[in-house]
């Protein structure tokens, strides 16, 4: 098993986050709230945040300090991008395309600091 999760870490472990990302969420929600498709579906920032501490964990070299600096930049702007327009004041809710475009930053985010840990961006 640890052999397959080794070879396979391009898709395992942003497979892996969102599925204990969705646990966590739907775990310490008030039980009292239903839960929504967007409650399952909002996992990219948590994503990006994985991203993040993989590559602090793993830093060995330029490139990535400039990936910690566009990670920051990008989920910066995508976080007030969602904010200022898929942000319903009156409802207090996300619109779906306001959980769908963080969800797409993370999962790449994601995949580059695992390519980054991996040798492949030097």
């Amino acid at each position: 098993m640890g052999q397959f999760i080794i070879e396979n870490l391009i898709w395992v472990v942003p497979v892996l986050s969102i599925f204990l990302s969705i646990l966590i969420k739907t775990t310490a929600k008030n039980s009292l709230i239903p839960l929504t498709i967007i409650d399952f579906l909002d996992f990219g920032f948590g994503l990006a945040i994985t991203s993040i501490t993989i590559i602090l964990t793993n830093l060995h070299n330029d490139a990535g300090i400039w990936l910690l600096v566009f990670y920051f930049m990008g989920i910066f702007a995508t976080a007030n991008i969602v904010h200022r327009r898929y942000w319903n004041k009156d409802k207090q809710s996300l619109k779906l395309i306001g959980v769908i475009v963080p969800d797409i930053l993370g999962v790449i985010l994601l995949v580059v600091a695992i390519i980054y840990v991996g040798g492949g961006i030097t």
